[in-house]
């Protein structure tokens, strides 16, 4: 479970949408930390257009908050993991 610290140490000009993906992304996190989620779920999540998720996400791959793994088949739902700057 995510603490308000963690919370908090995210970058104060994140928007609330990019910090709902973010914490997504580390609450689905598998073993291996990797998190299988669609853009139809972020948009569900959210109420956010393809484009704005595809926006966000990227943006949070820009910060080096997030990577995303390359899809295994055109098929594939996308994968993102959280980056550790410990």
């Amino acid at each position: 479970m995510t603490s308000l610290k963690e919370i908090e140490a995210l970058p104060q000009d994140l928007t609330l949408t990019s910090r709902i993906y973010y914490l997504l992304i580390k609450d689905k996190a598998d073993g291996e930390g990797w998190s299988a989620i669609s853009l139809s779920e972020f948009m569900r999540v959210t109420g956010m257009t393809q484009l704005g998720v595809q926006q966000a996400l990227k943006k949070l791959i820009e910060r080096g908050l997030i990577e995303k793994a390359p899809r295994v088949s055109p098929n594939a739902t996308n994968q993102y993991r959280i980056i550790n700057k410990d």
